[in-house]
């Protein structure tokens, strides 16, 4: 609270409480209670992640008149404000999937509209996320050719029709009122990137289990039709290449956060995304084989 209390932001108000947000986000998050009732979310970036501070400031910066985001109160090198949405995340919410699915597009959408020319997001690169990987993670050589065999295919890639993708369209990054019907708001953009909008569709399905809780080609269908209601054409082939590629990336960060964390609720997630990608794969269980001996 000190800490909290401290910042310039805050120097005028008084901080009553602060509630740590344990679940749903990447950096360590706050609700902080002030006087008058007032409530802000506040955000911390270690020293090893302020380049995401950048980013996701600069997002927030860029879309302040868009109704997707949240207002961006105050920044510094580690800490993120801003106002604080009463009513909670859809991954919380008593909802039929593909109600959560579609309001998820709408965000989507919305925050798609935004145009931003930023040096600090750059375009979706799946060399450069295995090479990452590949020096955070003791790989073997099979699972290097395996993961490379996958994310660095004959994919083709259109380049022209690339918009900013959230990359991270879990349902615990989209908060909701009681009373909100459409436009729900969008948090968390460190993954926030240039590429085809079957990226973002296709780490929605990744991110948020649907391979294993829905029929996928019935999940696929829906949400062309959804977007065909947009005038918005999509091509499910390319979507499930990309959730695919979506599910092993998935499944590498969970295994770091394990190997930084030692918490085996991590390799349980890995696992469960390894799963999902051999059932998109459809070579029986080569990707959880493979790593297998990790669990």
């Amino acid at each position: 609270m000190e800490t909290l209390q401290n910042l310039v932001f805050f120097k005028d108000k008084h901080i009553s409480n602060v509630i740590p947000i344990a679940t749903g986000y990447s950096q360590d998050t706050f609700a902080v209670y002030c006087d008058k009732n007032d409530v802000y979310f506040a955000k911390y970036f270690d020293s090893e992640n302020t380049h995401f501070a950048a980013i996701e400031k600069e997002v927030l910066h860029l879309t302040t008149d868009n109704p997707s985001t949240l207002k961006l109160l105050y920044h510094d090198v580690h800490w993120l404000v801003t106002p604080y949405l009463k009513g909670g995340n859809l991954a919380n919410k008593v909802m039929a999937i593909d109600k959560k699915v579609t309001l998820t597009i709408e965000a989507m959408l919305s925050f798609q509209t935004t145009l931003i020319d930023s040096k600090l997001i750059s375009p979706l690169n799946f060399s450069s996320i295995l090479s990452f990987f590949t020096h955070r993670i003791n790989l073997s050589a099979s699972q290097k050719v395996l993961l490379k065999s996958i994310l660095i295919d004959e994919l083709l890639i259109d380049n022209a029709s690339y918009v900013l993708c959230h990359g991270d369209l879990n349902f615990t990054n989209v908060l909701i009122t009681e009373t909100q019907r459409v436009n729900p708001t969008l948090i968390d953009f460190e993954c926030c990137c240039y590429a085809e909008i079957e990226y973002d569709l296709g780490m929605m399905i990744a991110i948020n289990n649907l391979v294993k809780s829905t029929d996928l080609q019935v999940t696929l269908t829906n949400i062309e039709a959804y977007l065909t209601t947009k005038l918005i054409s999509i091509n499910k082939q390319r979507v499930t290449r990309y959730l695919l590629k979506s599910l092993l990336i998935n499944g590498l960060w969970y295994l770091d956060k394990y190997n930084v964390t030692m918490d085996k609720q991590w390799l349980y997630l890995a696992f469960e995304q390894f799963n999902q990608a051999d059932v998109v794969n459809g070579e029986g269980n080569i990707i959880s084989t493979m790593f297998e001996g990790v669990f």
